[in-house]
């Protein structure tokens, strides 16, 4: 194994990487590294790696970030939609109601809507429907709303077409399919 490759004495490196190796908060507060070492004395990442991670970092930064309005008010499928969506660019706004979506929601705020047919409060086909309204009352784009289902019945699909939905996915949903529709309701 060839030995590291050292840096000019007066170099110090800082550390901004996107995946903890031991010690988290090292790394996310980009904690400086020794001066003249191989790998950082706290996490035993490799200048080499440490680089790499960098640039990593720069480049997620740079990628385009889209904002999701998840209204859903089963926890546990909140937590799943989070977890399908964890390493996908998306910045997620979760909601446990129809009527907490609506406050929540400003014409142009979100790039795509996920919302769950069957909420208390408000449901997501009135939710939909009193979107749609504040989007045509300000003139703005119409904002993609996917409408999430138990029901695979037609009738449940075309109730949240009619109430202004452009898609409908039945629960449960596969994350792959998942990912598929929101890329394209975004148009990446």
């Amino acid at each position: 194994m060839p030995p590291p490759k050292k840096l000019k004495s007066d170099t110090t490196h800082l550390s901004k990487h996107t995946e903890p190796a031991s010690n988290p908060a090292h790394h996310s507060a980009g904690a400086a590294h020794s001066k003249n070492t191989s790998a950082c004395a706290l996490c035993s990442t490799s200048r080499g790696d440490a680089q790499f991670l960098e640039t990593f970092a720069a480049l997620r930064e740079n990628e385009k970030h889209f904002r999701l309005l998840i209204a859903e008010d089963s926890v546990s499928n909140r937590e799943l939609l989070r977890l399908f969506l964890e390493h996908e660019p998306y910045e997620i706004v979760m909601a446990e109601t129809g009527r907490e979506a609506l406050a929540l929601f400003s014409p142009g705020a979100f790039d795509v809507i996920l919302m769950d047919m069957e909420m208390p409060e408000l449901d997501g086909c009135a939710a939909t429907e009193a979107i749609r309204r504040l989007e045509a009352a300000s003139g703005t784009r119409r904002t993609p709303i996917l409408m999430l289902s138990a029901h695979a019945f037609a009738d449940y699909e075309q109730k949240g077409l009619a109430a202004g939905c452009d898609g409908f996915m039945t629960k449960p949903i596969r994350k792959s399919r998942l990912i598929e529709v929101l890329r394209r309701a975004v148009g990446a």
